[in-house]
């Protein structure tokens, strides 16, 4: 805005923030950090991790953690591939307001018509 660059991004020291923030009980950081982990931005690829960030935060009541584990189940990521769970992980998401749950099971429903 003023001319100077932006702040560059550091997604190595915003993992560690959110870790930490994590591990002070904020649900939101557990879900950020859980991310990192899922897609390796600012650490390495740890499904296993990314998911016990997102239980935490989903059981905290978090729907964008919720939407990571359908997400996860749906693809097999550090879990069994489960279509049906991540469907009903999804629904419950949707029901409750999630859009990008809403919208992705529209797209799975609009897939499975073309089957049929």
């Amino acid at each position: 805005a003023n001319g100077e660059d932006p702040v560059p991004q550091n997604m190595k020291k915003a993992q560690s923030y959110f870790k930490r923030a994590a591990q002070n009980g904020h649900i939101k950081a557990k879900t950020y950090a859980g991310i990192g982990y899922m897609i390796g931005d600012g650490t390495d690829i740890d499904y296993t991790t990314a998911l016990q960030y997102f239980d935490e935060a989903a059981d905290a009541g978090d729907l964008d953690a919720k939407s990571y584990i359908a997400h996860m189940t749906e693809n097999g990521l550090g879990v069994k591939k489960n279509q049906t769970r991540a469907i009903e992980l999804m629904q419950e998401c949707a029901a409750l307001g999630h859009r990008k749950c809403k919208l992705r099971l529209q797209e799975i429903k609009r897939t499975a018509q073309r089957f049929l």
